[in-house]
């Protein structure tokens, strides 16, 4: 079904407003900033959103719902079967939908914004704590604790997350692009087996 002029300015809102709250926080963008970026006078923005806090909130959602979701459909079995590759490779995919993503939310700790609380109850714990049942239903080695599975669901939700915020400072280092299709595979093979190690028994 085609999009409607509706939808797709309420879209372009909250694909122009994920870039700026990535890059300048909540309190450093104005609604001025996003609407000139879609070409629409300020008081339109309130066709579609009852405000910033609003709009906010639907940038969170469309940028963790869809990882929550890919986490929620994942099952026990496959993630036994290939360990953390389903969810780091599923992941990854998610995020190159949603490349901001990640620095918006190593923005929202780091500044420790007033957000904060609102947006690991409603995004950030829900997706952690189906990661952490999917890791408690895979047979883990004896000596490992529930803190370890919390420490293997962490370094891998780091590990995806510091790779997309940080590929700027990776280029700058290494003088390429970590997000080509080639590098990111190889991030992700990397990555996936670095985690499987976790779910091998001893």
């Amino acid at each position: 079904m085609e999009a409607t002029p509706e939808v797709d300015t309420r879209e372009r809102l909250l694909t122009e407003a994920e870039a700026f709250f990535a890059r300048r926080g909540f309190a450093g963008t104005s609604i001025r900033d996003i609407t000139d970026a879609v070409g629409i006078k300020p008081p339109a923005i309130y066709n579609h959103f009852a405000g910033k806090e609003e709009l906010y909130a639907a940038v969170l959602e469309r940028s963790i719902g869809p990882m929550r979701e890919l986490v929620g459909r994942l099952p026990t079995d496959e993630l036994a079967a290939v360990g953390a590759q389903a969810v780091m490779r599923g992941g990854a995919a998610v995020i190159q939908d949603h490349p901001r993503m990640p620095a918006l939310v190593f923005l929202e700790s780091i500044t420790r914004s007033d957000h904060l609380p609102d947006f690991v109850a409603e995004a950030l714990r829900p997706l952690l704590e189906l990661s952490m049942q999917r890791v408690r239903e895979v047979s883990l080695p004896d000596e490992w604790s529930e803190r370890d599975h919390r420490f293997i669901i962490w370094t891998a939700f780091i590990n995806v997350l510091g790779y997309f915020a940080l590929a700027p400072l990776y280029e700058e280092v290494f003088g390429e692009d970590p997000l080509t299709e080639e590098n990111l595979n190889a991030f992700v093979d990397f990555a996936a087996r670095m985690n499987d190690a976790a779910f091998r028994s001893s």
